[in-house]
C-alpha cells in the first residue's frame, strides 16, 4: 500500500477551519446559551487547584475519581492563561483542538487509501458537523479528546496491519493508552486490541516467539500507563483501585441492550453495514478490519458486563456510553475513509446486495428510533447552536459564583462548598485556594471545622444536615444557599 501523505497546506487548513468552526460555536454556547460540559469543566479545575489551591504546586489535586488525562491536558492553560481558566473557556478550546486533531486524521487516512480531495474533504465536513461530534466538542466535553485518540489509533492500527512496522504498533499502543486515561470503560477497546493484533500476528503465519515479542512490544506503554495511575492512588490515597470505586456507583444495568442499540444506529446507521464488510466479504482484503473490530468490542462491552456500564456514575445512557458513542464515530467514518479510497482506486465494487440491504434496514431503524424518541439527546440544530449534546445550562452556577466572589472569606476560617458541581462555582468565584468542595455525603465530615466567621455555600438538598440555630443566611440563588456560621 502507498502512502499519500496530506501536504502541509491540507493539515493546516483542516486544523484551522475545523478550530476555528467548533470554538466559534463553543463560544457561542458559553456565552449566549450559558451552555457546560461538567466533565471537561472538572478537568479545567483540577488543573487550575495544581497551581492555586495551596501555596505550593501539588500534582496531587489533578484528582483521583475522573480519569486524568482531561486535566493533564489542561495544565498549560493553568499556568499561561489562567483567565482562560477561570472563565471555563479553557474547556472550549481544548475540544476544539481535539476535535481539529480529529478531523485532519481522518483526512490523512482518507487520502492515504487514494479518496479524491472533493470526497476526502465531504467526508470530513460531514464527521465534524455530526453532532455528536461538534456538539460535544464545542463544549468541552472528554469525547473529543477521546474522538482524537481513537483516530490516532486506528490509522496506526491500520497502517501496521498493512506494513507490520513497530513504529506504528508502538503508536496504536501509546494512544490507546492514553484512551483508557481518558474514559476508563475504554480498557474494553484496549482488550479488543490485544485480541486483535494476536490474532493478526498468528494469521499470517507468525511463530509463537514473534507473538510473543509483538505482544509485549504491543502491551508495554498500556502497562506502563495503567501501573503509573494505580501506583498513584495507592500512594496518595491508601487504595489503588481508588478510582475504580469512585467512578462506579451501585446500579441497575438494565435496559442496557437497548441503549446499546440507539447509541449505535442513531450515531452513525451504516455501522453494521461497514463492519460486516470487514469482518464477513472475503472477497477483498479486510483492509479496515481492526476498526470493525474495535467497534465490535466497543459494542459488546456494555452487553456482557451490563452492570458495569449501568454503575458509571453519569446521568443519562449517551453519558454512560460515551465511549461507544466515540468509538461507532471513529470507527464508521474511518471505514468509510478506507473502503471509499480503495473503490476509487478500483480495487473494492460498491458491495453484495445483502450489505446493500443491512444498510437500508439500519437506515428504517434508526429513523424509527428517532420517531419514537430515542434519538439524539437534542436536535441536530441545537448542537450547532452550542447547545450540547452532553451540556448542561450553567447559569445558576454561574451567578452563584457571582455572589461567591462579592462574599468576603474572613482569613483563617474554614469555607466549605458542598454539593455538586461546587468545583465550577469555586472556579468561577475565583475563590480556589480559600475554600473546600465535597460532596454532600462528606459534608457532615466537614462540620467540626465551620466555626464562627465560616461560610458554607450547599446545595438545597443538603441543608438538612446544618444546624439553623448556628448559621444565618447571607444569599441565595437558585439552588445555592450561603451560609455563615455565627455561633
Amino acid at each position: 500500500m502507498r502512502y499519500r501523505p496530506l501536504s502541509r497546506t491540507e493539515i493546516w487548513l483542516a486544523i484551522i477551519l475545523v478550530f476555528a468552526a467548533t470554538l466559534a460555536v463553543g463560544m457561542r454556547g458559553r456565552l449566549i446559551e450559558h451552555s457546560v460540559n461538567w466533565d471537561g469543566l472538572a478537568a479545567v479545575a483540577h488543573a487550575y487547584d495544581v497551581f492555586h489551591a495551596e501555596s505550593n504546586a501539588n500534582l496531587a489535586m489533578i484528582g483521583f475519581v475522573q480519569p486524568p488525562l482531561p486535566a493533564l491536558l489542561q495544565l498549560g492553560f493553568a499556568v499561561v492563561a489562567p483567565g482562560l481558566a477561570t472563565s471555563g473557556l479553557a474547556a472550549n478550546v481544548m475540544g476544539a483542538l481535539a476535535l481539529a486533531i480529529a478531523a485532519m486524521l481522518l483526512l490523512g487516512m482518507a487520502a492515504q487509501f487514494g479518496m479524491a480531495p472533493f470526497w476526502r474533504w465531504l467526508l470530513t465536513a460531514l464527521f465534524v458537523l455530526h453532532p455528536m461530534a461538534i456538539g460535544p466538542a464545542a463544549t468541552g466535553s472528554p469525547l473529543a479528546i477521546l474522538l482524537a485518540l481513537l483516530m490516532g489509533a486506528c490509522w496506526a492500527l491500520v497502517r501496521w496491519r498493512a506494513n507490520e512496522g513497530l513504529r506504528e504498533l508502538i503508536a496504536a499502543s501509546v494512544l490507546l493508552a492514553l484512551v483508557v486515561i481518558t474514559r476508563y470503560e475504554a480498557i474494553f477497546i484496549v482488550i479488543g486490541a490485544l485480541i486483535y493484533v494476536a490474532w493478526r500476528v498468528r494469521k499470517g503465519g507468525g511463530s509463537w516467539s514473534r507473538l510473543e515479542g509483538t505482544m509485549i512490544t504491543f502491551a508495554m506503554p498500556i502497562v506502563y500507563v495503567l501501573a503509573i495511575w494505580i501506583g498513584a492512588n495507592w500512594a496518595i490515597m491508601g487504595d489503588p483501585w481508588h478510582f475504580v470505586r469512585r467512578s462506579f456507583i451501585a446500579a441497575d444495568g438494565g435496559g442496557m441492550p437497548s441503549a446499546v442499540l440507539r447509541v449505535s444506529f442513531v450515531c452513525f446507521f451504516p455501522i453494521l453495514a461497514l463492519m460486516l464488510t470487514q469482518i464477513r466479504d472475503g472477497r477483498y482484503a479486510a483492509t479496515a478490519r481492526p476498526l470493525a473490530w474495535l467497534t465490535l468490542t466497543a459494542a459488546v462491552a456494555p452487553l456482557v458486563f451490563q452492570g458495569m456500564f449501568g454503575s458509571l456514575d453519569a446521568p443519562g445512557d449517551w453519558d454512560r456510553l460515551m465511549t461507544l458513542a466515540a468509538m461507532v464515530l471513529v470507527g464508521g467514518y474511518a471505514m468509510l475513509a478506507v473502503t471509499g479510497g480503495e473503490m476509487m482506486r478500483g480495487v473494492r465494487t460498491l458491495g453484495s446486495p445483502g450489505l446493500a440491504a443491512t444498510a437500508l434496514a439500519s437506515l428504517v431503524l434508526s429513523i424509527w428510533l428517532v420517531s419514537v424518541g430515542a434519538g439524539l439527546p437534542l436536535k441536530v440544530t441545537d448542537a450547532w447552536a452550542g447547545r450540547g449534546p452532553l451540556a448542561d445550562d450553567g447559569r445558576d452556577v454561574v451567578q452563584a459564583a457571582g455572589l461567591l466572589r462579592e462574599t468576603q472569606l474572613a482569613e483563617g476560617r474554614h469555607h466549605v462548598v458542598a454539593g455538586w458541581p461546587g468545583f465550577a462555582l469555586v472556579l468561577f468565584s475565583g475563590q480556589t485556594g480559600r475554600t473546600r468542595v465535597v460532596q454532600l455525603m462528606d459534608l457532615p465530615a466537614e462540620m467540626p471545622h465551620l466555626g464562627v466567621g465560616s461560610m458554607l455555600v450547599v446545595l438545597e438538598e443538603g441543608i438538612a444536615g446544618v444546624p439553623p440555630e448556628r448559621i444565618e443566611e447571607r444569599w441565595r440563588q437558585g439552588q445555592w444557599h450561603c451560609y455563615e456560621f455565627v455561633r
